[in-house]
């Protein structure tokens, strides 16, 4: 415990037999949210606040993995927004983490406990070896053996498809000894390159099964069956680190079902399209049909050679930001391509309703300007039009 609370900044928590509580942070996780509170209080755009918290946040919880407890969701939830420095409901965590699983300190701690679980090899203490079990479940698996060099895992019961996918693919590159190949067609070292890589893989699809709020989003259907391997492409990965940063910014705001419609935003404006004048312009009508973003769609179709009638069969994570499903094309590299072409027009939608909605703020003031100078008090309007904003999703 002097050790731990020396090198690692962590102490001993109270247990019993029934119980056995995972060390701590010594100055408690109020320290960590009170970091994460002033983060929100730098400026600059959302991708220096995310650097930033990487650099200066996630070391304070991720130095003593695996021998730590499992970050509560509370600091992911908070981190999120002082990241987007943003208190709306529109933000989706689920995705916002998914697309950045190693920044997260929740999902991030737990892939790096798993890695580093070796160290407990040989340790006997039952306290930290079930503090790694709560870690691995995180990312939806569960600690078959531990050797000084090896970590070998394998999917939780009952384990999503796609994880249990991952891992058979992980466990074909792996040395796997005999007697454990017999037992586990699935296991596969998690300290090896393609071990890793199926960790992240899965702390993805874990994210993405997550849930803050009681009220269901209307955006998230789909999403059980997004293809987690896209993120991991090539040629996805190049077309990223090719954007320039407002697009950047603007893609994570899309994909991160943040995506400011007018339907979304009906309590304190007009629902119709401010881009063609439709009556109710929801972000599939900004994707699927607005004729102000046909020219991208025909743009699309013709790069990357898929149908006009593609865009109307996606389920609502892909119409309403960008998440491709397995559904959405045969191969790999074609989920890839119409997972560019559908961020892509998101970006440009992104875009197009903030410039409109910055050019009817201008208007607005103008025209409360000169209505202010004329004769006779100003009249307060009251409109009784329908405000659900839960119709288009939050």
């Amino acid at each position: 415990q002097c050790l731990l609370g020396a090198f690692l900044g962590v102490i001993a928590a109270a247990g019993s037999y029934q119980q056995t509580p995972s060390p701590q942070l010594r100055g408690g996780w109020d320290s960590v949210q009170a970091v994460v509170q002033r983060l929100a209080s730098v400026p600059g755009p959302k991708e220096a606040r995310d650097r930033l918290a990487a650099v200066c946040i996630l070391p304070k919880i991720r130095w003593a993995a695996p021998c730590i407890a499992v970050p509560p969701i509370t600091i992911d939830k908070h981190l999120m927004r002082s990241i987007t420095q943003s208190a709306s409901t529109l933000w989706c965590y689920a995705r916002f983490w998914s697309d950045n699983i190693l920044h997260s300190p929740r999902f991030a701690t737990a892939i790096l406990a798993v890695k580093n679980a070796n160290i407990l090899a040989s340790e006997g203490s039952q306290t930290l070896r079930d503090t790694l079990r709560k870690h691995a479940a995180i990312i939806g698996l569960s600690v078959a053996s531990i050797t000084e060099t090896e970590v070998w895992v394998h999917p939780i019961a009952n384990a999503d498809e796609r994880i249990q996918e991952i891992a058979r693919k992980a466990s074909c590159h792996s040395s796997v000894p005999w007697k454990m190949r017999q037992q586990l067609n699935d296991v596969f070292d998690a300290r090896s390159a393609s071990g890793q890589h199926a960790c992240r893989a899965a702390a993805r699809v874990m994210c993405l099964r997550q849930r803050i709020g009681t009220k269901p989003r209307f955006d998230e259907e789909g999403l059980q069956e997004a293809d987690i391997e896209v993120l991991s492409s090539p040629l996805w990965k190049r077309w990223i680190c090719a954007l320039p940063a407002n697009e950047r910014g603007a893609l994570r705001t899309w994909r991160s079902g943040a995506l400011a419609t007018p339907t979304r935003m009906s309590k304190h404006r007009d629902p119709v399209c401010p881009l063609c004048g439709a009556e109710w312009a929801s972000a599939r009508h900004c994707w699927a049909d607005c004729p102000h973003f046909e020219e991208n769609r025909r743009a699309e179709e013709k790069l990357f050679g898929f149908d006009s009638a593609w865009w109307s069969r996606q389920p609502a994570c892909t119409s309403k930001s960008g998440w491709i499903t397995l559904n959405a094309a045969r191969t790999l590299e074609g989920r890839a391509k119409t997972a560019i072409a559908a961020n892509r027009l998101g970006i440009a939608i992104v875009i197009a309703l903030a410039e409109a909605a910055q050019g009817m703020g201008s208007n607005n003031k103008r025209s409360s300007g000169s209505s202010s100078s004329s004769a006779g008090p100003p009249v307060k309007r009251c409109r009784t039009a329908s405000c659900d904003g839960n119709r288009d999703a939050a």
